[in-house]
């Protein structure tokens, strides 16, 4: 993720900048620094849950990048939801769950088949940013994505559902 926003960075040197969320502050700078990111055009910071809104509400796009393996292929991150509830258009790569699948069928980010492929995947990235900045980019309709939503009756659909598995229905 560093490495792609130290390319993007060089591309739109004074009009991007990213918020990255974390424990390991430190860790994070390190890998900044090694990839020649000015400290001008980031901050790190660590963020209670609850104040995890505020800074979607500052951004535009999400990195939601993801090492590859069996468990996620099957998985659906949290982040992702976050992500989508914010109104963020996300950055994310093959092989996690269902979300390449709701990328594609919302129009609600890109997804990269090999995020090895640095250059190529940047030039993507490149235009939905001109597109951002020149006000042409169209914004997905996030409440088309109520399915994301955690709402008391879809609690009790899935509670349902655990109960009918564990056969404790009456």
């Amino acid at each position: 993720t560093v490495k792609y926003f130290s390319k993007i960075q060089k591309k739109f040197p004074d009009e991007v900048y990213f918020y990255f969320c974390t424990n390991e502050r430190d860790v994070v700078k390190n890998l900044f620094d090694q990839h020649n990111v000015p400290s001008n055009s980031y901050e790190i910071n660590t963020v209670p849950y609850h104040e995890m809104p505020n800074y979607y509400s500052k951004a535009d796009i999400a990195f939601c990048f993801i090492a590859e393996s069996f468990p996620r292929k099957i998985c659906f991150p949290v982040k992702f939801s976050e992500y989508v509830a914010s109104n963020l258009f996300v950055l994310a790569n093959k092989n996690i769950g269902d979300v390449p699948d709701i990328i594609r069928k919302y129009n609600c980010g890109i997804t990269f088949q090999d995020l090895n492929n640095v250059d190529n995947n940047i030039l993507e990235i490149s235009n939905v940013v001109n597109l951002m900045k020149s006000n042409k980019f169209k914004l997905y309709e996030r409440n088309d994505m109520s399915f994301l939503d955690w709402q008391f009756e879809a609690i009790d659909k899935y509670y349902n559902i655990y109960k009918d598995i564990l056969k404790l229905n009456d």
